[in-house]
């Protein structure tokens, strides 16, 4: 079996700019969860979702649509905004520095640092990460341990 030492720092580049030149990219350096951390962090998710079959194509279409739907599909609710809480709290433990993130002035723009306070953190995701961008980071430290078929190959 191959595993991976899941606390390492790696460096992640967002799927947005995997194509551009790498003078433009912004190089994100993260960190895996400890197991802990990692469960207990699992453990919210799943309280903060509710689950309904088959809503997510059915909404406002009718009964005939909804009983179709129901088959076939699933639609997933956030439940007091668990999965943004959530993001906050894998960010704030897993981001450890970032570099060539660009500011509208055209300056680069500074990660506070793994030791900053937590609202220091938090306000700096909110003012600079698009949501979009947060979950992103914030998949990529859960999922850093995770083998790829290539890994398991070699």
């Amino acid at each position: 079996m191959k595993v991976r030492d899941r606390l390492a720092e790696f460096d992640y580049v967002l799927k947005d700019e995997q194509e551009a030149d790498e003078a433009e990219q912004t190089h994100w350096t993260l960190r895996g969860l400890p197991f802990d951390m990692d469960v207990a962090l699992r453990r919210r998710a799943a309280k903060s979702k509710l689950e309904i079959p088959g809503a997510g194509k059915a909404m406002g279409k009718g009964q005939e649509a909804w009983t179709k739907a129901m088959e076939s599909s699933s639609m997933i609710l956030d439940m007091e905004g668990g999965q943004i809480a959530l993001e906050f709290d894998i960010l704030k433990y897993g981001l450890m520095a970032v570099s060539n993130l660009i500011g509208p002035d055209g300056n680069e723009i500074e990660y506070p640092g793994s030791k900053a306070s937590d609202s220091s953190k938090k306000n700096w995701f909110s003012q600079w990460l698009d949501p979009k961008f947060r979950t992103e980071l914030a998949n990529a430290i859960t999922e850093h341990s995770a083998l790829s078929e290539d890994d398991v190959k070699n």
